[in-house]
């Protein structure tokens, strides 16, 4: 059976971002990514077009109204207003007080403002800026955000200010930016995720205007990510829990048709599951090669997930899998650089999950499997002619 690309997981967590999608599919280094980290005055971001809600048009579209080369801002009397109302934004519930006012200090530059005030008049109407107009401010408002909020090292508190500041322009204004999305349609939130920053994720989510199951272009939405993200304490696992409650759990990536819970389980994340689970995620969709979530724990070996996905009244251990329509390799073949179901070369498509663990060597996996047919054939219904009267009668 073909093997499905799907998020690696490298020893270095860092790396192990670039390959989950975030940066478009696997690069070699984290550092040669075109990441927030890394963006310059000529990145490639001065070449895209922008790509708001589908109520915008693309700068393609906008006619140009003015003459090249203006410049669209508010009095400077206004802009004065907007950069010293930003830096007296109250600090957020359980910070400390002046000891986080001092370290962090938040002005908007005031490049930032008059592009947020041009993309403002641009939300308005679409004809209010020439293509260069709408360019520059564009490109000012996605280096700004991106170096802002989606950095490893983002800082929860500089997001919220932000956040509250572009509300204060418009909920336009704090839609577009809080989605706005870079060459790889990852948006802040694939990127907070990613880094496991939920602190940022909370703050993101909390603004009410998350694209919470947006797909970046390697085909997966930040919900999907979670699955490499790690769970330092109770509050990240509350926001983790928000996020799957406010997007569809159940979305299949682009490419192959995998869902969070398949991610989750092929990776052995077991917190990640229970909060898939909790979450109502449905364990038996079945990904483009007919794989569901129980195939993937049997394959992998992980007995506890097997459990957890068994523990679910309506888990069908009858599913088989099937052979991918944009296949072509051998039945049974093997992928490079994949990551699910199924790494055993010796396995035929229609296998069943049971199928899956005795080929993998899995006995006691299998055996629970075993268990958990015995106990549905206790409970189903026999027909007339199996019922006990109908034997004594015959005797």
């Amino acid at each position: 059976m073909k093997r499905k690309e799907e998020p690696a997981e490298p020893e270095d967590h860092q790396q192990s971002l670039q390959c989950v999608g975030v940066n478009g599919g696997c690069e070699s280094s984290s550092e040669d990514s075109s990441t927030a980290e890394n963006f310059s005055d000529n990145e490639s971001t001065e070449n895209e077009t922008p790509e708001p809600k589908a109520r915008v048009p693309s700068v393609a579209e906008a006619p140009q109204l003015r003459p090249m080369g203006t410049t669209v801002t508010k009095s400077s009397r206004e802009e004065c207003q907007l950069s010293r109302e930003s830096q007296h934004v109250p600090t957020a519930e359980g910070a400390s007080g002046s000891n986080v006012e001092e370290e962090i200090r938040m002005e908007l530059s005031p490049d930032l403002i008059s592009a947020c005030l041009a993309l403002e008049k641009y939300l308005d109407n679409p004809n209010a800026l020439t293509e260069r107009e709408l360019k520059v401010a564009y490109t000012t408002v996605l280096q700004e955000w991106l170096r802002l909020a989606c950095r490893s090292d983002a800082h929860p508190e500089l997001v919220r200010r932000h956040l509250i500041t572009f509300r204060a322009m418009s909920s336009r204004l704090l839609d577009y930016v809080v989605n706005i999305a870079d060459s790889n349609g990852n948006t802040a939130l694939h990127y907070s995720v990613s880094h496991a920053n939920f602190p940022v994720v909370r703050q993101l989510l909390d603004s009410g205007v998350c694209q919470v199951d947006k797909q970046n272009r390697a085909g997966y939405s930040p919900i999907m990510l979670t699955a490499l993200a790690t769970l330092k304490n109770q509050d990240d696992m509350e926001t983790l829990l928000q996020l799957l409650r406010l997007g569809d759990v159940n979305a299949k990536a682009s490419q192959a048709g995998q869902t969070a819970l398949m991610l989750a389980v092929s990776h052995g994340r077991v917190d990640v599951v229970k909060a898939l689970l909790a979450c109502e995620a449905d364990v038996n969709v079945q990904d483009d090669d007919g794989s569901t979530a129980l195939m993937c724990a049997c394959e992998h070996g992980h007995k506890e997930i097997t459990g957890l996905l068994l523990a679910v009244p309506s888990c069908d251990i009858s599913l088989t899998d099937r052979v991918s329509p944009h296949s072509g390799a051998p039945r049974g073949g093997r992928e490079p650089d994949a990551g699910c179901c199924y790494g055993n070369d010796a396995l035929q498509d229609g296998s069943t999950a049971l199928m899956v663990a005795l080929d993998a060597g899995q006995s006691e996996i299998a055996s629970m499997l075993y268990s958990r047919m015995n106990i549905k054939c206790s409970f189903a219904p026999m027909s007339d002619d199996e019922s006990p009267a109908s034997s004594s009668a015959e005797e």
